[in-house]
């Protein structure tokens, strides 16, 4: 049986995460490691290696600032918005965020 996929999510996003996730493990990270991008990766790293198994990781989170980047999947598949923020998740996309932010 393949288990259920875990988020990991922004708490800046708990109210719309725990609107969705039903079942779903869930846990959250700190919505201010957005402006520590090394502490953001290796936040998100601990929180990673952490789950045990193999399982599929949504990360409810954006870019911010390349803090993604060097994330460890370990045995794990992670699933990232390709988004460069929180906000651009709230609003569907990182076009809309552009679009409502003038640019």
């Amino acid at each position: 049986m393949i288990p259920a996929p875990k988020i990991i999510a922004c708490n800046v996003l708990r109210d719309e995460v725990l609107e969705v996730a039903g079942d779903l493990e869930v846990e959250f990270i700190d919505g201010l490691l957005h402006d520590h991008p090394e502490r953001l990766r290796a936040t998100l790293n601990e929180h990673i290696a952490a789950t045990p198994g193999e399982r599929t990781i949504l990360l409810a989170c954006g870019r911010c600032s390349n803090g993604s980047v060097g994330l460890q999947a370990g045995p794990h598949r992670l699933v990232l918005p390709a988004v460069d923020d929180c906000i651009a998740l709230l609003l569907g996309s990182q076009r809309r965020f552009w679009a409502l932010a003038g640019a």
